[in-house]
C-alpha cells in the first residue's frame, strides 16, 4: 500500500473528529479535495 503525506493524514484526523461520518469515502473524498486546494496554492 502507497504512504500517505503527512498533511492528509493530519485532516483525516481532524475532519474525523469532528462528526461520525455515515460513509468514509465522503470524508476520504474531503480530505483529498483540501490537500489538492492547498497544493495548488
Amino acid at each position: 500500500m502507497e504512504q500517505t503525506p503527512r498533511l492528509y493524514d493530519a485532516l483525516r484526523q481532524l475532519l474525523g473528529q469532528q462528526c461520525r461520518w455515515q460513509d468514509q469515502r465522503h470524508l476520504y473524498s474531503l480530505v483529498w479535495m483540501v490537500v489538492g486546494l492547498i497544493a495548488s496554492g
